[in-house]
């Protein structure tokens, strides 16, 4: 032969990605106990690198949630017991929503 030295590579390792998946742990508690917060989980590819598993959509790492365990509700006052034969009223709602609800 007229080339010097032993030459280009003749192998070189390769990985079968397509039996890589995601795992992903368990949600976290919300980061807020009473409104809006986020909740986080790990994503890892099951092949060690996030890059093994490019041919599959990326989940969700956060995600937004709504704590309620420590929300207070705020009651209106009773309304007038007039004599229509109707039962009383009030408007309650939660500490952090602009809805509220009527309940007697």
């Amino acid at each position: 032969s007229n080339c010097s030295g032993s030459g280009p590579v003749t192998w070189q390792a390769c990985r079968n990605t397509t039996a890589c998946s995601w795992n992903l742990s368990a949600w976290t508690e919300c980061s807020s106990t009473c409104g809006e917060g986020l909740q986080t989980r790990e994503v890892m590819c099951s092949g060690g690198s996030s890059l093994l598993c490019y041919h599959l959509d990326t989940p969700n790492a956060s995600r937004t949630c709504v704590g309620t365990d420590e929300c207070d509700w705020v009651l209106s006052e009773w309304a007038s017991c007039n004599e229509s034969c109707q039962p009383q009223t009030r408007n309650i709602s939660c500490a952090t929503s602009d809805a509220s609800s009527e309940g007697n």
